[in-house]
Order: structure tokens, then C-alpha cells, then sequence
């Protein structure tokens, strides 16, 4: 099974750098030399395929942030870890 790399380098756009050029608004032109040479990733396992909504990462690509709040134990103020995360 191709990786996402190995795919761009050939040439052969995914489905997954479909979708992604498409949430991101750019060109597949402009993504798929950019996943080739590994500036923009697009995570996922090809060994365990699951049905998930794929995000490309690297320059030039919106930003992603992954918070999680209210998971110390340490501090249960809500409001300040919501605060903190915008």
C-alpha cells in the first residue's frame, strides 16, 4: 500500500490530498510537490484505515490546534482553561 508521500512523488493524487486541498483552498498543482518533499503531511495509517476526516500540516496549511480542557487535575477552573486555549 502507497504512502501519501510516495503516491505525490508519482504523481497520483489521493483521496485524502483531495479533500485536504480542498478544506485548505488551494490547488493539487500547489500540494502535491509539497507532501512529495514532506513539508506538508497529511497523518494517517494505512495499516489500520479508518474513516476520518484527513488534515494536511506544514507550511502554507491553516493552523491545527488540539487542546484538552478541563483534563488536569491540577486546575478545574473551566473558564480559565477555555481562556487559555483561544
Amino acid at each position: 500500500m502507497a504512502t501519501q508521500m510516495s503516491s505525490a512523488r508519482r504523481g497520483i493524487a489521493t483521496d485524502e490530498m483531495k479533500q485536504v486541498a480542498r478544506d485548505e483552498d488551494v490547488t493539487l498543482d500547489w500540494l502535491l510537490p509539497k507532501i512529495a518533499k514532506g513539508s506538508i503531511i497529511i497523518p494517517s495509517n494505512n495499516v489500520r484505515p479508518q474513516k476520518i476526516h484527513n488534515v494536511g500540516i506544514g507550511k502554507g496549511m491553516k493552523t491545527k490546534v488540539n487542546v484538552n480542557i478541563g483534563t488536569s487535575t491540577l486546575n478545574v477552573n473551566i473558564e480559565e482553561e477555555v481562556e487559555k486555549a483561544k
